[in-house]
C-alpha cells in the first residue's frame, strides 16, 4: 500500500502505529501537516495523544495564521516519509487492500 498511501489515509492506520509515528515526528510538522488535513485525519492523530497535547495543537493551530497551504503539504510529506520509513524497518505495518 506504500505507493498507493496518502496522508489522507492516516486515520486507516492503527492505534498503535499512529502512537508509533507521533513518537517520531516534530509537534511544529504536525501542527502544519493538520492545518490542511481532514477531520478524520486529525481525529487519528489525537486519539492517540494526551488531551493537553491535543489542546496545544489545536490552540497553535488556530493562531497560527502564516503557515502556506505548500507548508502545509510538505509536512504532510514528511510524516508520510517517516510512515514509510517504520514500515521499511518493520516497526508498523500499513493496511493492505
Amino acid at each position: 500500500m506504500k505507493n498507493a498511501m496518502t496522508f489522507d489515509d492516516i486515520y486507516l492506520l492503527k492505534n498503535s502505529a499512529v502512537k508509533l509515528v507521533l513518537k517520531e515526528i516534530d509537534v511544529m510538522e504536525l501542527e502544519y501537516a493538520l492545518m490542511e488535513a481532514s477531520a478524520e485525519v486529525k481525529n487519528a492523530f489525537f486519539r492517540n495523544m494526551s488531551k493537553r497535547a491535543e489542546q496545544m495543537i489545536t490552540e497553535d493551530m488556530r493562531y497560527n495564521t502564516n503557515v502556506s497551504r505548500n507548508d502545509s503539504l510538505e509536512a504532510q510529506q514528511k510524516i508520510l516519509d517517516v510512515i514509510f520509513g517504520l514500515e521499511k524497518s518493520g516497526k508498523i505495518k500499513l493496511l493492505e487492500e
